[in-house]
């Protein structure tokens, strides 16, 4: 592979935050503002497909969805930080 390729995990990981952006965006989930990274959303995700095996013929985006809805709910969402302006 060459140097600065993207392997399987990095599209994995790239459209999972794809979603939680999306998402967030959209008022569609609530994940804190800071504590929160990357890796983690991704975790959020692939546990839910063990948990859930059964739901492995939806769209890929319906699942990582309620994976990452059923993990930060809007109703547990921490008020946004000031930006200082």
């Amino acid at each position: 592979r060459a140097v600065g390729s993207l392997g399987p995990g990095h599209l994995v990981l790239g459209f999972v935050v794809g979603v939680h952006d999306t998402l967030s965006r959209a008022g569609g989930v609530c994940s804190p503002y800071t504590g929160v990274n990357q890796g983690q959303m991704r975790d959020v995700a692939k546990a839910f497909f063990v948990v859930n095996p059964n739901l492995r013929n939806m769209d890929a985006a319906d699942l990582v969805t309620l994976a990452l809805v059923e993990a930060w709910p809007c109703a547990t969402r921490p008020s946004r930080p000031s930006r200082g302006f």
